[in-house]
């Protein structure tokens, strides 16, 4: 199934290939996604057994994380990339 935390996984490792090892500007994201990447960060590092270090809601992946009206990933020239959840592939036998 997919999930916000392997969307933006992707799009960060696209970004960096598209532009030269660059970070984006940052991750904005309205509430509910903000939740929602925040519990999936909390469940993977308490399932992997990581501490969680001060700040770390408010960076993903070394790029700044904050609220917005509409989730997006503004890249290193100011685009707004809509975040857009990977369609589950359906297996048919």
């Amino acid at each position: 199934m997919p999930n916000l935390y392997e969307a933006l996984i992707a799009m960060v490792r696209d970004h960096w290939k598209s532009h030269d090892n660059a970070y984006p500007q940052r991750i904005e994201l309205n509430a509910s996604d903000m939740q929602a990447l925040l519990d999936e960060r909390k469940l993977v590092n308490e399932s992997m057994n990581f501490p969680l270090q001060p700040g770390w809601e408010h960076i993903f992946l070394g790029t700044p994380v904050q609220r917005a009206d509409v989730s997006c990933v503004v890249d290193v020239n100011g685009q707004r990339l809509p975040i857009t959840l990977p369609s589950s592939e359906v297996a048919e036998k």
